[in-house]
């Protein structure tokens, strides 16, 4: 009734396996550059806001994981926050000066 020859259960295990891991990895390196390019984009949205405004603004993306239901129900949710500071001491790259309400960006001086 049962094959004596246990290569092609191995073999079909290992093919499942390889496969599982190789799904999950994908999906962890797709998730991470989704979320590197959405950091990229409010971290330029912060730089054309904070130039622009005389008070000091800094925005920043944070993210976190829920997970909801038991057993076969399970699902798992990202969710995404901007959070924006308002102030003098959040963004120390911008300038501010009096006679020049809108800002300059502080160029990095080689010494």
């Amino acid at each position: 009734m049962y094959d004596e020859n246990p290569v092609v259960p191995i073999r079909l295990l290992s093919i499942g396996a390889v496969t599982i891991v190789v799904s999950i990895s994908i999906g962890a390196y797709v998730f991470k550059a989704r979320l590197k390019r959405m950091r990229n984009a409010v971290n330029a949205e912060s730089l054309k806001y904070s130039t622009k405004l005389p008070i000091p603004t800094k925005w920043g993306l944070y993210s976190h994981t829920t997970e909801t239901g038991r057993g076969k129900n399970r699902s798992t949710h990202v969710h995404y926050q901007i959070k924006i500071d308002i102030g003098d001491e959040v963004n120390s790259a911008i300038e501010t000066d009096p006679l020049n309400p809108n800002g300059n960006l502080n160029e990095p001086s080689i010494v």
